[in-house]
C-alpha cells in the first residue's frame, strides 16, 4: 500500500493535475462541460482517498471516471486501476479498470508487464461461469484472449469429467515477445483436430511455473512451450512434479536427458550444421566465427562450435565484438588473419551489411561476388548467417552487394514436398502472411504434444511440416536443414543448387 500511495502522489501533486483531459474541457459545450467538471472533481476527491489509505470509501468517487476512460490521460488509467485493485473493488470492476489503461499508447515495458499480469490474475479469480459471460456481452474486450482461456478451461474441465484434460500452450501473448508468440499460436491452431480444444496461458502475465502448475490441476495433459529461455527450466520442474510431458519450444538445446521433456523449437546446430557440411564438401576447411558479444550471438557461436566439430573440423578461432560496436576494422583484420574459408556470422541481419564491408576492407570478399580481386590482394570466403536472416523481411542493395551467395540453413521448408506446400499454403491463408518457421514450430509442436498426451510416443506422427526424423536422448530433434542462399536481387533466398 506505501508504493500505491508513493505513485499517487507522484502523479497526482500537485491537485492541478486534472483527472479528465484539460483540452477535453476546454473543447466541451455548456452542457458537456458541467458533467465532464463533476467528474473530474469526484475523481479527485477519490484519489485523495485512495492516498490517505481510504480506499474502500474512494471507490464510488472514481466510478464516472472509469466509466469514460476516453477523457482520461494516459499517466492517469494505470494508477487508477491500481487504486482500484487496492482497494478491493469487485473483480469484474476492477478488470475494466485495467483494460482501460491496457487500451492506452504506451512503450512496451514495466507498465505493460503489470497491466497483463493484473489482468491475468484477476480473470483466473473469477468464479466459475462469469468469463463466458463476460465474453458474451462483449466479445471484442480487451481482456479477451484471457477470458476465452479461462471458458474454454472450464467447457473442457465440465465436458471430460474423469478425463485428462487439453494440451495447454505455454506462449507470451503480451509484452514484448507477443508478435512471436501469436505466430507460435497461428501454427497451433492450423493443426487442431476437429472438435480438439486447447488452454493456452499468456507467459508475459503470469510466470510459466505459475501456469503450469494450474493447468495441471485442472488436468492439462500436456504442455507446449514456453519459447523463452528463462521461462523453460521453471515449466519443466511444474510439468515433471505432476509428471506432464512437456514440448519446449525454445531454441537452446538440453544439457541433460530429462524424462517427458522434448524440443521441438528452431535447431541452430541442425541448420548450422547443413551448411558446414556443404561447405566441407566444397573444400572448405578452415571456420571462423564473426560475432557480437551479446546472448544471441554467443549462443550463435555455440552452436556453431557444436555443428563444426560433429563434423570432424576444427574451428579456427571466435571473433567477438561490443555490442553495438560501429568500427570493426581491429576484429576483421584478426579474422582476415586467420585465413579463413568459411566466415559465420552472429548477429542481426540488419547489422550484416556493415560487418561484411569491414570484412571487405581487411582483404576477404564474399564467394558470392565471383570477384576474387588482384591476386594476393582479396581472399574468398563463403558467409554463413542464422536462420532469422532468412526470415528478414528485406536487405538494403547496398548489404546485398557485400553480402550475396550468403548460406543460411532452413530446417522449414516449404518446398521439400507437395504435401508441406499445401500445408503452409493453408496456414498462410488462415493468418494473412506467408508461414515461417515460427508458425511450423507450432503446427508440428501441437502435433507432438497430442501424441504425448495419448500415449507418450514422442515420434511425430505424419503431416509435420518440419523434417523432424526423431529426437535423441536428450529430447533434441533430429533434423536435416537444407541451405538458402542470398540473392544479388530479386527473390531475397533461393534453395542452393
Amino acid at each position: 500500500m506505501l508504493t500505491l500511495r508513493l505513485l499517487l502522489l507522484l502523479v497526482w501533486s500537485p491537485l492541478a493535475a486534472a483527472c479528465v483531459l484539460p483540452g477535453r474541457l476546454a473543447s466541451a459545450t455548456p452542457l458537456e462541460r458541467g458533467t465532464l467538471e463533476m467528474i473530474d472533481s469526484r475523481c479527485r476527491e477519490g484519489l485523495a482517498l485512495v492516498a490517505a489509505g481510504r480506499g474502500a470509501e474512494a471507490l464510488p468517487y472514481l466510478q464516472g471516471a472509469l466509466a469514460r476512460p476516453e477523457l482520461l490521460g494516459r499517466d492517469l488509467t494505470l494508477p487508477l486501476a491500481e487504486a482500484f485493485h487496492a482497494a478491493g473493488a469487485p473483480p469484474e470492476v476492477t478488470l475494466l479498470a485495467y483494460e482501460a489503461a491496457q487500451l492506452m499508447p504506451r512503450p512496451e515495458g514495466p507498465e505493460s508487464a503489470l497491466i497483463a499480469s493484473r489482468i491475468s490474475a484477476l480473470v483466473h479469480g473469477l468464479d466459475d461461469g462469469v468469463a463466458s459471460r463476460l465474453l458474451g456481452a462483449q466479445p471484442g474486450r480487451p481482456s479477451a484472449p484471457w477470458l476465452e482461456a479461462r471458458a474454454l478451461e472450464e467447457a473442457s474441465a465440465a465436458s471430460g469429467a474423469g478425463t485428462r484434460g487439453p494440451v495447454a500452450l505455454l506462449l507470451p501473448l503480451s509484452g514484448k515477445l507477443e508478435a512471436l508468440g501469436r505466430r507460435v499460436l497461428d501454427g497451433a491452431l492450423a493443426a487442431l483436430e476437429e472438435g480438439q480444444v486447447v488452454w493456452v496461458a499468456d507467459t508475459a502475465a503470469e510466470p510459466a511455473g505459475s501456469a503450469v502448475s494450474r493447468l495441471a490441476r485442472r488436468g492439462a495433459s500436456a504442455f507446449l512451450g514456453p519459447v523463452d529461455r528463462a521461462s523453460v527450466a521453471p515449466a519443466v520442474e511444474a510439468a515433471a512434479a505432476r509428471q506432464v510431458p512437456v514440448v519446449r519450444l525454445d531454441v537452446e538445446p538440453a544439457t541433460a536427458p530429462t524424462p517427458g521433456v522434448y524440443r521441438m523449437g528452431p535447431s541452430r546446430t541442425a541448420e548450422l550444421l547443413a551448411c558446414v557440411t556443404t561447405a566441407r564438401s566444397r573444400g572448405g576447411s578452415r571456420f571462423v566465427v564473426l560475432t557480437g558479444d551479446h546472448p544471441y550471438g554467443l549462443a550463435v557461436a555455440r552452436a556453431a562450435r557444436a555443428a563444426i566439430e560433429s563434423s570432424g573440423l576444427a574451428l579456427v578461432d571466435v571473433v567477438s565484438y561490443p555490442h553495438g560496436a560501429t568500427d570493426l576494422a581491429k576484429e576483421a583484420a584478426r579474422v582476415a588473419g586467420r585465413r579463413p574459408d568459411v566466415v559465420i556470422l552472429g548477429d542481426a541481419p540488419q547489422r550484416g551489411g556493415a560487418v561484411a564491408r569491414y570484412l571487405a576492407a581487411a582483404g576477404l570478399v564474399t564467394a558470392g561476388t565471383g570477384r576474387p580481386g588482384p591476386q594476393g590482394e582479396m581472399r574468398r570466403v563463403q558467409l554463413i548467417a542464422p536462420s532469422e536472416w532468412r526470415e528478414a523481411a528485406s536487405l538494403p542493395e547496398e548489404d546485398r552487394r557485400y553480402l550475396q551467395g550468403l548460406w543460411v540453413g532452413v530446417e522449414w521448408d516449404p518446398a521439400r514436398s507437395p504435401t508441406v506446400a499445401r500445408a503452409a499454403e493453408r496456414i498462410a491463408r488462415a493468418v494473412g502472411h506467408p508461414a515461417t518457421v515460427l508458425e511450423a514450430v507450432g503446427h508440428d509442436g501441437l502435433l507432438l504434444a497430442s501424441r504425448l498426451s495419448r500415449d507418450g510416443v514422442p515420434e511425430l506422427i505424419d503431416g509435420g511440416l518440419i523434417s523432424t526424423r526423431g529426437f535423441d536422448k536428450h529430447g533434441e530433434p533430429q533434423r536435416a536443414a537444407r541451405v538458402y542462399r542470398l540473392r544479388s536481387s530479386g527473390a531475397l533466398f533461393e534453395p542452393l543448387p
